[in-house]
């Protein structure tokens, strides 16, 4: 099981052979092209899941990618299946007939943009997580941008307890403000505040 717990790449491509085995080979009449799957946001959309024509692959491999939104491991196991479908049916964004027909089979159930595994489709991706593990992957939300922090540093009067604020550019090159008690200001939590280079003198000629 560690196998596949330090690569979500390892993971997915496991999960993509066991159903490619399952449902795609000389029993089944089912084919599957050359393909390859990995975890990225599809291109101009905020689909879960997406795959691209071989046609636009300089290798020649259908592309499969699951979304980095996506970490539920069965949604992400059924997600792949369906994109597994449409590259069986070499038509990336179409739900043909055809598409249909082989979602069914293969378990899948609900509308075609809306992917879910039926009972039996579920107790198998289940069976597959059990030997696999979790998927490795934690949700990647592009909503939560870190916000900037301040450049303005806290400087505090360590007489009265005046609050002002200034930058590390100031700081270091005129040192910290006085204040008018006659006590220097202090940046919060850094002890001393930083002495400011010494003024060049140039003496007279002859001195």
């Amino acid at each position: 099981m560690l196998a596949y717990q330090d690569c979500r790449e390892k993971w997915l491509q496991q999960i993509a052979y066991t159903l490619e085995q399952r449902y795609f080979n000389d029993a089944t009449g089912y084919r599957l092209p050359a393909y390859r799957v990995s975890c990225g946001f599809p291109k101009g959309t905020r689909r879960p899941s997406q795959t691209w024509s071989a046609t636009q692959s300089t290798s020649g491999h259908f592309e499969i990618f699951i979304s980095p939104e996506e970490d539920n491991t069965q949604r992400v196991a059924v997600l792949l299946a369906h994109e597994l479908v449409h590259a069986a049916t070499k038509q990336p964004t179409r739900h043909t007939p055809e598409f249909i027909d082989i979602a069914k089979f293969i378990g899948l159930e609900g509308a075609p943009s809306r992917p879910a595994a039926g009972k039996r489709l579920r107790d198998q991706i289940n069976d597959i997580v059990d030997a696999l593990g979790e998927y490795p992957h934690s949700t990647l939300n592009p909503k939560l941008a870190r916000k900037q922090g301040t450049r303005q540093i806290k400087l505090t009067c360590p007489g009265c307890a005046m609050v002002i604020r200034t930058t590390q550019k100031w700081l270091v090159a005129i040192g910290a403000p006085t204040c008018a008690c006659t006590r220097t200001f202090a940046p919060e939590g850094q002890g001393t505040p930083p002495t400011p280079p010494a003024p060049e003198t140039t003496l007279p000629p002859g001195a």
